[in-house]
């Protein structure tokens, strides 16, 4: 049985899977036999400059988390610090764009609920900032790795999942090559450490989850979920 086929949605958008926790590439198939590529780094932004490495970024599609304030201080990759959402975790996240930005590489953030790029609001910010559009920088939009373990309640993740997905019809959308704004949905559920897992791993959840992408993630938006 095709591993993907739970997730098979209408209109012939690709479907793929993502390693959560690990790098690796990224090849969506989809009904017309074409593929949708990029490579998972597992990095953040902000550590990727922070180390200098801007070597990972050469001239491909990467995925990237966009990182936390802790991390330009030596902190490990989901470290909390209260300044990451703040003037300090945005000027950082900047700067880091601007660094690297000489590799001319695509660049998809994947938000995280204890990154810069932590909601629906500063997945907005980042979308219409100026910056950010001139560097090209895109979207993965990850509504289960945006829930923090507060929101995991029972009747309260429904709920702030149902929100985030109602949110990516009101988002800027990639179009003609242009990467400033959402590039792919990754359907999953909230996992440890706010790394998704399986929407197959919780029935019940991951049936919801399910309902909702196939009622908000607009035809011809590309899809990926975890391996």
């Amino acid at each position: 049985m095709d591993p993907l086929a739970p997730y098979n949605l209408p209109n012939n958008r690709p479907v793929s899977m993502v390693i959560p926790r690990g790098p690796g590439d990224i090849c969506a198939r989809d009904g017309s036999g074409g593929a949708w590529r990029a490579t998972w780094l597992d990095r953040s932004l902000i550590g990727i400059a922070a180390s200098d490495e801007r070597d990972l970024l050469d001239n491909r599609r990467s995925m990237v988390w966009s990182g936390s304030f802790a991390e330009s201080r030596g902190g490990g990759l989901f470290d909390e610090d209260p300044r990451t959402w703040g003037r300090a975790g945005w000027t950082e996240l900047e700067s880091a764009c601007h660094r690297l930005s000489i590799t001319n590489a695509q660049v998809l953030v994947r938000p995280h609920f204890r990154h810069v790029i932590s909601d629906v609001p500063s997945c907005r910010r980042l979308l219409e900032s100026e910056w950010a559009r001139a560097l090209g920088i895109g979207l993965a939009f990850d509504p289960a790795a945006m829930c923090a373990p507060s929101m995991l309640g029972p009747g309260r993740i429904e709920d702030h999942l149902r929100r985030m997905y109602e949110a990516i019809e009101m988002l800027p959308r990639c179009e003609d090559g242009d990467l400033a704004g959402i590039a792919t949905v990754i359907i999953g559920i909230p996992g440890t450490d706010g790394v998704p897992t399986r929407a197959a791993d919780n029935e019940s959840l991951g049936s919801f989850v399910l309902d909702l992408a196939k009622s908000h993630i607009p035809p011809g938006l590309p899809t990926l979920v975890p391996a």
